[in-house]
């Protein structure tokens, strides 16, 4: 991934969370996503 693509994603990423922080369920789904973007980076 590019630099830019990440820093993209992670904005994306805080915008989506904020919605959604009302939901811990869907917020453990997300960082599990985010967690293998990660993995898949490397």
């Amino acid at each position: 991934m590019t630099r830019i693509n990440r820093e993209m994603v992670q904005i994306f990423f805080a915008k989506f969370s904020r919605s959604i922080s009302s939901s811990s369920v869907l917020r453990r789904s997300i960082s599990g996503v985010f967690s293998s973007f990660s993995v898949t980076e490397t």
